[in-house]
């Protein structure tokens, strides 16, 4: 890339957003080596304040992490997520050609409260199953989540193996599954209890998502939420007319 020196955006700034562009494009693919500010210097020639101060915003956001005397790395968990489609966590990480898995937090059998029964449409007195997982990604937290799912619909849930894909629990045991969702987004500071288990340093930025899912009668089996580290993921949304 040639930096343009005859425009209001500072070299730095080029050079940052070229960068981004190389790891969106994979050309710098998750968990390799950047090249040294030296070579750096060299390619875009400038300064090498100018390039350390490129790579420090992108450190910030967590998108570069750097290894004392090791060098500067693309963030193992950065990635693309494509809004197109209902998929569980498992298979969109899988498609990225990532390592997904899951730590159980909790699993509560309990009845749903006001705020439930009305996003879900259940009764008073109706029970839900509600599942809190740690997920990771090439064993590196990257999501906290929390998932209820009406518990007439999956009896006996809390003794199954919830470490695994629950998407493909409900699927292949319950004959359940998730053909429409409703996805809500949120940017908030995340609170102490999902730093400690994110191992972030407060305060951190992160996005909130609220699922509302359907089966194919339009009938609600899944409410949950998603806390994401802001720096862990960029999400796209494909959009048709």
């Amino acid at each position: 890339m040639e930096l343009s020196r005859n425009t209001f955006e500072p070299l730095y700034y080029q050079i940052r957003e070229d960068i981004r562009d190389k790891i969106n494009s994979n050309e710098y693919s998750p968990n390799s080596m950047i090249p040294s500010e030296a070579e750096l210097c060299e390619i875009y020639g400038v300064s090498r304040v100018t390039v350390r101060r490129a790579i420090l915003d992108l450190v910030q956001e967590g998108i570069l992490n750097r290894g004392k005397g090791k060098g500067t790395f693309v963030s193992e968990c950065y990635g693309l997520t494509t809004m197109n489609g209902v998929q569980s966590f498992t298979q969109e990480l899988l498609g990225l050609n990532m390592r997904p898995s899951a730590k159980l937090l909790s699993c509560k059998i309990r009845k749903a409260d006001s705020s439930l029964r009305k996003v879900m449409g259940l009764q008073e007195g109706e029970k839900v199953a509600t599942i809190s997982r740690l997920r990771l990604v090439n064993n590196e937290p990257c999501m906290v989540e929390v998932i209820n799912f009406p518990y007439k619909l999956v009896p006996g849930i809390e003794k199954e193996d919830l470490n695994k894909s629950i998407y493909s629990l409900l699927k292949g045991k319950y004959q359940q599954e998730v053909v429409f969702a409703k996805d809500i987004l949120e940017p908030i500071i995340i609170g102490e209890y999902e730093s400690k288990l994110l191992e972030l340093t407060m305060p951190s930025a992160g996005l909130r998502t609220n699922r509302v899912g359907q089966d194919a009668n339009h009938r609600v089996i899944e409410y949950s939420i998603h806390i994401i580290p802001g720096k862990k993921c960029t999400l796209v949304f494909d959009r048709t007319k």
